[in-house]
């Protein structure tokens, strides 16, 4: 630990030198970062905004405003849409983008939030103003944690709540003041995060051993002054979850439990990951570091036999930054299993990531590197920890910085907005020629989510050439959808059809095998294979197409369709 003259005195909080400066210092930092680099995929920011417009249009039973995962997201969003929209209207004019606007102006907030109290936080911990910067800076430079500070997701605010609730259990506990207001503080922040996005309660847990376990200046917790502040705090916590909940369930229309369970499995929107734990595998270190391409790389590498060997060069990139991410992570557990403090955080993280694994794993796709996020406030907690009392080995004064500075220099260069893949050039003439001919209420059929157009669209949602991203539809659906995925797309044609839309259908589903910019790989999904698209859609009649070799066809709507969809739609 550091000096005592170093350390804040219980109940006498004094700051050191200069922490207003390196306080400025993060906050700079991070609107340098946000203003150099923009999300690769804003994902589901236009599917809320497009809920927010569309509320009370829609029957309660089905309105996704009142989502289970989500709970309070659409409506904070609808909130501040509703109260800023004068402002939004300066920008668009479409209440879309104006709902859409909104959310990401939350993220933004939150994003400085989440900077300030995890500043404060490390900086109450260590009493190293150095240290508290450079560990802020790494947080907020961190794929999970960049990857959405521009978005209209929820996960940023989430964990600014997150964030705060530990900042107030820590003071709390470094002050030895175990007072009802202070766990009612706390206990509400946590609560409210999870009522941004429910997984978030995966990591109170871990809070609440770190309420019972952590010491201030190595005194021994006072285990029944503990036991009473942390029973407010998990009441608070359940008050936080009733007050939003319970109003939701009521809008919904939830009165049974079998409304509630499928209320609760609704938000998993049919996905059920395969592989999940090699995809996870990949994906952690992907939270904390830019790796492009690199997860299509590798499950190419690993299931397409045919053009393995060829891509190894590729991978290179890749390849030292998972092993960069797994070797600090081993050192740091290595170097806190040494001391009682760094056993404390074992414990806490350890209660917390065998939930989100569970989760991320078997329950749901563990591909984002945003489901891992709900770690970061204890892990960097912890390395802040291991930074600053370790000045005399090669771990405290290169290994853990040097992480550090790795983070923010490959994120801010890998993310940066001046820099345009090169698929986007490609992308962007396909997505021109449909906007000349598609209309609002027609479906464009692609390929799979990371076709490159509609990569492009969720890539810049407020370019105008991406005016028709809501038209687009991934015919290989994510999770368990694969399994009737033709059945999906029957309905969804003719659904189009009897609204009087058009249907457009991407060339690429007819092509006797795939080439490797189509982001398809085989053996990825055990229940699907390239040969069962062709063979699917051959069949149908379509019109003369435009756009060349990689364009697209009109999807006829003749009696033969129409009855051969009827049946596909009846199989499922």
């Amino acid at each position: 630990m550091a000096s005592d003259e170093a350390m804040e005195l219980p109940g006498n909080a004094r700051w050191p030198a200069r922490w207003r400066t390196g306080l400025v210092i993060v906050l700079l930092a991070v609107a340098g970062a946000i203003f150099l680099t923009e999300p690769p995929d804003y994902i589901d920011s236009f599917n809320y905004a497009q809920h927010i417009v569309k509320h009370g249009g829609i029957p309660a039973a089905g309105d996704p405003f009142w989502d289970f995962g989500h709970v309070m997201w659409r409506p904070l969003g609808a909130l501040v849409w509703r109260t800023l929209g004068t402002a939004a209207s300066l920008f668009y004019q479409d209440p879309l983008l104006q709902a859409a606007l909104s959310l990401v102006w939350i993220s933004v907030v939150s994003a400085f939030t989440c900077t300030v109290f995890l500043y404060l936080l490390i900086l109450r911990s260590t009493r190293q103003v150095w240290v508290a910067c450079l560990t802020t800076i790494a947080f907020m430079a961190s794929c999970a944690v960049l990857d959405y500070a521009l978005t209209g997701m929820a996960y940023t605010a989430g964990i600014a709540l997150q964030i705060a609730s530990l900042y107030v259990l820590f003071s709390s506990i470094q002050k030895e003041r175990f007072t009802a207001s202070r766990a009612l503080l706390s206990g509400i922040l946590a609560g409210a995060s999870v009522c941004l996005w429910f997984p978030y309660g995966f990591t109170l847990v871990g809070f609440l051993l770190f309420g019972f376990l952590w010491n201030a200046e190595g005194k021994r917790p006072e285990i029944r002054v503990r036991a009473g502040f942390m029973c407010v705090w998990i009441a608070a916590i359940a008050l936080a979850l009733a007050l939003c909940y319970v109003p939701a369930m009521h809008f919904r229309g939830i009165h049974t439990l079998a409304d509630f369970q499928a209320w609760i499995a609704a938000s998993r929107y049919g996905i059920s990951p395969t592989r999940g734990g090699l995809r996870a595998a990949i994906a952690i270190p992907r939270s904390f570091v830019w790796m492009g391409d690199a997860g299509i790389l590798f499950k190419r590498f690993l299931f397409d036999a045919a053009d393995r060997w060829s891509l190894l060069p590729s991978l290179v990139d890749g390849i030292w930054k998972i092993a960069a991410v797994y070797g600090v992570l081993a050192l740091l557990t290595f170097y806190w299993l040494r001391r009682a403090a760094g056993r404390i955080v074992v414990a806490c993280l350890l209660a917390t990531a065998a939930p989100t694994m569970i989760f991320a794993v078997f329950l749901f796709d563990p591909s984002p590197p945003i489901r891992y996020i709900a770690l970061y406030p204890l892990l960097f907690f912890g390395l802040s920890f291991a930074i600053s009392t370790d000045r005399k080995s090669v771990l405290g004064r290169i290994v853990f910085p040097g992480f550090c500075l790795m983070i923010a220099a490959v994120n801010l260069t890998g993310m940066s907005r001046f820099h345009s893949e090169p698929a986007f050039a490609r992308a962007a003439i396909r997505l021109d020629e449909l906007n000349r001919r598609v209309a609002p209420g027609d479906r464009v059929l692609i390929l799979v989510l990371r076709d490159d157009i509609n990569r492009l669209a969720n890539h810049k949602p407020f370019d105008p050439i991406s005016r028709n991203r809501a038209s687009l539809w991934a015919v290989i659906p994510l999770g368990a959808d694969v399994e009737i995925w033709k059945s999906q797309i029957a309905a969804e044609i003719l659904r189009t059809w009897s609204e009087g839309g058009r249907v457009w259908l991407s060339k690429r589903m007819l092509a006797p095998a795939p080439r490797p910019d189509w982001n398809w790989v085989e053996g990825d999904d055990t229940r699907i294979a390239w040969a069962d698209i062709p063979a699917y859609f051959r069949p149908f009649e379509v019109s003369s197409g435009f756009g060349g070799e990689d364009g697209f066809l009109e999807f006829v709507r003749s009696p033969e369709n129409e009855t051969r969809l009827r049946e596909t739609k009846d199989s499922k």
